[in-house]
């Protein structure tokens, strides 16, 4: 487990794996953040985006990969696999998740270790729905809706009430996290149990 200090802002590994467990509980992340005006009026402080850049560095510290997608009236790619390339696609305007849901179905054909898809919003999204429907079918995916006025009822239609928290505050932001991070690794232990 990994978590980032308050005082020095070092990233902290609370739990060691062995080397073959190591490799084998690897992430490849995928983080999609909602960049849009109503999202920044739930998140000033923007607690989102430093913990995304937060959880991106130890995935990588963890010798994972991860990538950073923002959307809003357009996806921007701002990071891809540890490495920073940033790209735009223009869309209209809106906050519509479906640009950037597709970039990760297009992503996973390149991950090299187990995928995950975390998706931080409020929830208003002019479209995306049936894109999110479609990725959480083919990978676990986490919507993580932040802020006092976000909606979830339309999230709730496309995925599992377990796959969706909605957070007030930073010390839910880690409790959460560290839930999702949990649950993959049993899922991945699981599968490396069952391969032997």
């Amino acid at each position: 487990q990994v978590m980032q200090s308050r005082k020095t802002g070092k990233v902290k590994i609370f739990k060691k794996f062995t080397p073959d467990a190591t490799y084998n509980c690897r992430l490849s992340l995928m983080m999609m953040i909602d960049a849009s005006s109503s999202m920044e009026n739930n998140d000033p402080d923007k607690i989102v985006p430093n913990a995304c850049v937060n959880l991106f560095k130890a995935v990588k510290k963890a010798r994972g990969e991860s990538s950073i997608i923002t959307f809003h009236n357009f996806s921007k790619i701002v990071a891809m696999f540890n490495s920073v390339e940033v790209e735009n696609y223009d869309l209209q305007s809106g906050t519509k998740a479906a640009t950037s849901l597709e970039i990760i179905k297009k992503m996973l054909k390149y991950t090299k270790y187990y995928p995950l898809v975390i998706i931080f919003t409020d929830g208003r999204w002019q479209s995306g729905y049936d894109e999110l429907e479609l990725v959480s079918s083919i990978v676990d995916t986490y919507v993580i809706t932040y802020g006092k006025t976000a909606r979830e009822e339309e999230l709730l239609k496309t995925l599992p009430k377990a796959n969706l928290f909605h957070l007030n505050s930073i010390d839910e932001f880690r409790e959460v996290l560290s839930k999702i991070i949990d649950t993959t690794e049993e899922k991945i232990y699981k599968k490396i149990i069952l391969r032997r």
